[in-house]
């Protein structure tokens, strides 16, 4: 019973009931009319652009968790297994030290530079994912095959979070494909750069809904000589 309620099965499964209670909650919106105006694609567009079927991308994202059960539940058994010989004899000093490591502070402290690393290390994967053929057709091109993301689909072929509905459907869109890599916390990645693709977030005609926009960068003007300038120069010729 302990192992059941531990802090690796805690951490285990949190993130997996987190999922589809959020999904749940978009899933219920998106069967109502309630929000239907504020739909970013047709439940027409789900069901024709889309190159795989709502049920495998269910049984891929059940597939997934499990996986993730599965890891979190070997890394348990193998740290405790590394840990139990030196924790003999040492009882006392492993309570102080974690008590004393264990203040308000220092977890925010872990949490923000965790949040940071995490972030920066899934940019440099999504992107290298795209630069490599090899990645891209034996990993990544499945996450691709949801070409109008949905709710629980976001980890299909494609784990964990994004960064939002929008800037992440901005790069399932044919001309966004190599841009807004950022997809967990920040875009603060893709602004350092130079990937980031700018978009409106447009009515789209004839009410149903909103649909996005690319906005292309403006190219940077080429630097032109003043008339006067110009003219002793053509002279000076």
């Amino acid at each position: 019973m302990e192992v059941l309620y531990s802090d690796e099965a805690l951490a285990a499964v949190a993130p997996i009931a987190v999922y589809w209670a959020y999904s749940g909650v978009h899933m219920a919106i998106d069967h109502g009319r309630l929000m239907e105006r504020y739909r970013l694609s047709t439940k027409e567009d789900e069901d024709s652009k889309n190159m795989v079927s709502k049920r495998d991308v269910l049984l891929n994202v059940l597939f997934q968790h499990f996986l993730q059960l599965l890891s979190v539940a070997l890394l348990t058994m193998v740290s405790n297994l590394i840990a139990s010989p030196v924790a003999g004899g040492s009882s006392n000093a492993a309570a102080a030290a974690t008590t004393s490591s264990s203040s308000y502070l220092g977890a925010a402290c872990r949490v923000a530079v965790a949040v940071v690393v995490f972030d920066g290390y899934r940019y440099a994967w999504h992107r290298l994912a795209h630069r490599s053929r090899f990645l891209y057709r034996k990993l990544h091109s499945w996450h691709h095959r949801i070409v109008v993301p949905y709710a629980y689909g976001t980890i299909y072929g494609h784990p964990p979070l994004w960064n939002g509905a929008a800037y992440h459907g901005v790069h399932h869109m044919p001309g966004g494909v190599r841009h807004n890599f950022s997809d967990l916390f920040f875009v603060t990645w893709d602004k350092l750069f130079g990937t980031q693709m700018p978009y409106a977030v447009e009515e789209r005609p004839g009410g149903g809904g909103l649909k996005l926009r690319l906005l292309r960068p403006k190219p940077v003007p080429k630097t032109r000589l003043e008339p006067s300038v110009e003219s002793s120069a053509t002279a000076s010729s």
